[in-house]
């Protein structure tokens, strides 16, 4: 239920920012904007992400266990929700809200991971951005990477 309501926690603030700019005058100076989730704050819980989900140097499956403390499993849950939120965002805006569902899951978890937190790691001064603005940088270098493959 906990995982539940963190997606649907982490779906809201995505459509929240997308629907306080479609329909409110902003009050801040051009080039500013409001942040609700931090770059650095999100970088901080995904750090635990592959100790949980990648402990055995693959994808964790349902057969597997880890030896993780109930801290890291929970930080790495909030990461994976927080993306998992981010990128159901980005498809209702894709696809409107009006659909037929289709249970789908992200691949390139790890690469997008490790490449968002190299990223907030080589630009400290760049950690009050949006976590989302960095997640779509980063998943912009995944992309070009895996393109040049």
């Amino acid at each position: 239920m906990k995982h539940v309501m963190l997606l649907g926690f982490a779906i809201l603030l995505t459509s929240f920012d997308v629907t306080i700019a479609q329909t409110t005058k902003p009050s801040v100076k051009e080039g500013i904007r409001p942040v609700f989730y931090p770059a650095s704050s999100l970088a901080a819980i995904c750090q635990d992400w592959s100790d949980v989900f990648y402990a055995h140097g693959h994808a964790l499956t349902n057969a597997e266990t880890v030896d993780a403390s109930t801290e890291k499993i929970m930080h790495a849950m909030n990461c994976q929700m927080y993306i998992l939120g981010f990128q159901d965002g980005k498809m209702e805006r894709v696809f409107g809200s009006h659909y037929r569902p289709l249970s789908s899951h992200i691949t390139e978890m790890k690469p997008l991971i490790d490449t968002f937190l190299k990223y907030v790691k080589d630009h400290p001064e760049q950690g009050d951005f949006a976590a989302s603005t960095l997640l779509l940088e980063s998943e912009k270098i995944v992309v070009k990477v895996e393109k040049s493959k």
